[in-house]
């Protein structure tokens, strides 16, 4: 998947006041001398190109030099009237404008209408109060005309629509102004897991990592096989698991999410686990069919992306595992003949890697029944507590159910991959 970059720019901002002097107020670079307004000595500028680019503050210019001859700076030193007043600038139409200033006609256009059509907070009572304040403020300073031209209502939105969508602009991680970015507000791709940084005023989204895909609760009907599902889903949105198939996989975002919504999720015989189950060994089997689902996953993406073999070398459910645990996941069942109706699942080993291993018994106490419980950290979910726990004579450790006509070398070598099914069948004979 090739890294994704989207680079937004604010449709109206401002430089918070304590950063006056020290950024520029149009680009919002650092300072190295200082370019002030000559008419209001309010704005601070890199150069005169960016005084002249200054459209917005062409219209407040008179405005704010007639207050600082009356020394009331206080206006400017509240960030929230600055930007609630620029809003204003930018978004009413600019025939409405004209007896204000010669230079509307360059600085509102059809960017107003997204202002207008973007979500409200959900706390507009809330506001309600506060917007009415600096309504009065900007009628002070501009003068009722110009608030005139707008109704209570309008004013009461936009400023409700202003607190819910602004952004705050860093720079070194600190906060230099404020703006409203209306492209990435409609933006409605999945930037969950974008890098942000700001350049100046720009935002810049890096997508360079898979997404956090996730089976939905509608792929079963089972409540077993639900809590399986979230089990998996929390390995799934792991880093680990998204960053190691980053170049793996050649789809877009959009293509994997809708795959995954459709993807049916079927436990077979699912009246066995009801009877006679105690709680322990019921979390144990939930868990384990959790870790099934994490194996299927593997190959309901090789197969979306055209490998009908797996590109790992290995199977391709045995390479995740591998990544996850640094093995294999096994149940082990008691007794040690196959399995059938009477067994009992005793817990959940990790097959090594390494010949000169034997198994590693995962902690019930610390990792299965947390998992089980949804108490686990997620960062936990990839680093699973084992306990020294000597192998029982007859017990024996099973991949699937279904194992019980192969040896455990064969069921670590087959691949499934062309023969895998988006409806994908958990058997429990």
């Amino acid at each position: 998947m090739s890294e994704d970059e989207r680079i937004y720019l604010p449709y109206v901002y401002c430089l918070i006041f304590e950063r006056k002097k020290k950024f520029c107020d149009f680009c919002f670079n650092e300072l190295s001398k200082v370019c002030s307004c000559p008419i209001c000595d309010c704005m601070h500028y890199c150069n005169r190109i960016c005084e002249k680019n200054d459209e917005v503050h062409k219209f407040e210019c008179h405005y704010y030099s007639h207050v600082i001859k009356k020394f009331d700076i206080k206006f400017l030193m509240d960030d929230i009237f600055i930007l609630f007043l620029r809003t204003l600038i930018r978004t009413k139409k600019k025939k409405k404008l004209y007896k204000y200033s010669i230079f509307t006609n360059r600085i509102n256009d059809f960017n107003s209408q997204f202002f207008l059509d973007l979500d409200s907070s959900s706390q507009q009572k809330g506001y309600e109060l506060l917007a009415i304040k600096y309504i009065g403020e900007v009628s002070k300073l501009i003068g009722s005309g110009f608030t005139e031209l707008f109704n209570q209502n309008e004013l009461i939105s936009y400023f409700d629509k202003m607190m819910a969508n602004k952004i705050e602009i860093k720079f070194r991680n600190e906060t230099i102004g404020l703006g409203i970015y209306l492209e990435k507000a409609f933006d409605d791709s999945d930037m969950s897991n974008a890098v942000i940084s700001f350049e100046g005023l720009k935002i810049i989204c890096q997508k360079g990592i898979f997404p956090a895909l996730s089976f939905p609760e509608s792929a079963t009907d089972s409540c077993y096989l639900k809590t399986s599902i979230r089990i998996a889903n929390k390995f799934l949105k792991s880093r680990s698991v998204r960053e190691f198939y980053r170049t793996k996989i050649k789809l877009s975002d959009e293509f994997l999410h809708e795959k995954m919504s459709q993807v049916k999720i079927v436990l077979k015989n699912i009246n066995n686990l009801k009877d006679s189950l105690n709680q322990k060994e019921t979390e144990i089997i939930t868990v384990f069919i959790g870790f099934i689902i994490v194996h299927e996953f593997a190959h309901l993406l090789y197969r979306w992306n055209g490998n009908f073999h797996s590109p790992d070398c290995i199977e391709a459910g045995n390479s995740l595992e591998k990544l996850i645990f640094d093995g294999h996941t096994r149940a082990i069942i008691s007794p040690k003949s196959k399995w059938n109706e009477n067994s009992k699942f005793l817990g959940i080993a990790v097959d090594p890697l390494s010949r000169f291993q034997g198994l590693k018994h995962m902690s019930y106490n610390d990792y299965i029944k947390k998992i089980y419980d949804n108490t686990l950290q997620l960062k936990l979910y990839l680093k699973p507590k084992f306990e020294n726990k000597p192998d029982e004579e007859n017990t024996r450790a099973i991949k699937q159910c279904d194992e019980n006509h192969m040896n455990e070398s064969e069921s670590i070598e087959q691949s499934s991959d062309f023969n895998d099914m988006e409806q994908f069948n958990l058997i429990n004979k």
